[in-house]
């Protein structure tokens, strides 16, 4: 069975609330296919795809938090230097742009099995 290594990125974007935060993710969306070939998001305008919630040991409350999911299988070693950059510039600005103190983002090799794929 033959296999494809790639390195898969997977960020939650906050659901966007206002028409310049629908832009912003637009913008992702498009420099993420622009820099890796290819993207996989969720595409819910009104209401959104993924729900998020965690327990703030500090308020002693459960938060709850709405997000666009989107990922791309990029043909760039998961050390690269370059990819690494880009994706700490882009996890403090969109953390400023939707003012949240964390934006999840995830690196992990992935095989893709591409038995009987085109070349």
């Amino acid at each position: 069975m033959p296999l494809e290594l790639l390195t898969r990125i997977s960020v939650l974007i906050p659901f966007p609330a206002t028409y310049v935060q629908f832009l912003l993710v637009d913008q992702i969306i498009t420099n993420f296919e622009q820099t890796f070939g290819g993207i996989t998001y969720s595409d819910n305008i009104i209401i959104p795809t993924f729900q998020g919630q965690w327990y703030d040991r500090a308020t002693k409350r459960t938060d709850y938090d709405q997000h666009t999911l989107v990922w791309s299988d990029a043909r760039i070693p998961i050390s690269d230097a370059v990819l690494q950059d880009y994706l700490d510039r882009l996890k403090q600005q969109t953390q400023f742009d939707f003012n949240q103190k964390i934006v999840w983002i995830t690196l992990h090799e992935v095989h893709r099995v591409t038995t009987h794929d085109p070349p």
